[in-house]
């Protein structure tokens, strides 16, 4: 049997457009807040260089994944570019068990199959770039440095997005944000200057906190 969700333990959770700085600023936050875990979510790719089971992702096969979906034990999960994603209930439950709040970078759909199942809980931050130009030349940069290429269909989305800022009623469509609008968010942050954008971030948890008399 589950065990309850405390009421008062929050799960934040970061989404925005490839290339805009989620991994950075979840970095930063944890280096200056104790009270907050990195929840690790699982993944179907392999590994990338670099990165660590049960540190970055929990790498499982897809027969593992789906028996898992079946056993019903993933608060949230996806399956995009031929490969599964999602949150295990146990290790939300882990972070809250050591009264720490958790943070984790998920995609729209995600965060929406979450927050359905603890909406107490969940609080939503959507971080932008300052400028398409910016973000352009942040997943150049990222390519050449040998990370993940982003389609030129992905970024057509992504450009066609960031147009439509100024409208909080239009729906994204690129994968991070598919289904989304502004009004779905609890938070909007910039992603300007890093330093700031991390400060930003802990202001907005730390706000949560209080609205729940978090100690």
């Amino acid at each position: 049997m589950a065990q309850p969700i405390p009421t008062n333990r929050i799960l934040f959770t970061l989404t925005g457009p490839s290339g805009v700085g989620k991994d950075s600023i979840i970095r930063g936050v944890l280096e200056q807040d104790t009270k907050l875990n990195f929840l690790t979510t699982c993944v179907t790719r392999d590994p990338r260089p670099g990165e660590v089971d049960g540190q970055d992702y929990f790498f499982l096969t897809k027969d593992s994944f789906r028996q898992g979906i079946e056993m019903g034990i993933f608060l949230e999960y996806d399956e995009h570019y031929e490969n599964y994603y999602g949150t295990r209930r146990q290790e939300v439950a882990n972070v809250f068990k050591d009264n720490k709040d958790a943070v984790t970078d998920l995609n729209w759909p995600g965060v929406a199959q979450a927050s359905s199942q603890m909406p107490e809980n969940l609080v939503s931050i959507l971080v932008l770039p300052p400028s398409l130009t910016q973000l352009e030349q942040r997943l150049l940069r990222r390519s050449s440095e040998g990370g993940s290429p982003v389609s030129a269909e992905r970024f057509g989305k992504i450009r066609e997005d960031i147009l439509h800022m100024d409208d909080p009623a239009y729906v994204f469509t690129n994968p991070d944000m598919i289904g989304s609008t502004l009004r779905r968010y609890n938070h909007v942050i910039t992603n300007d200057n890093l330093d700031q954008a991390i400060q930003d971030t802990l202001k907005v948890m730390n706000l949560e906190r209080e609205k729940r008399r978090v100690s």
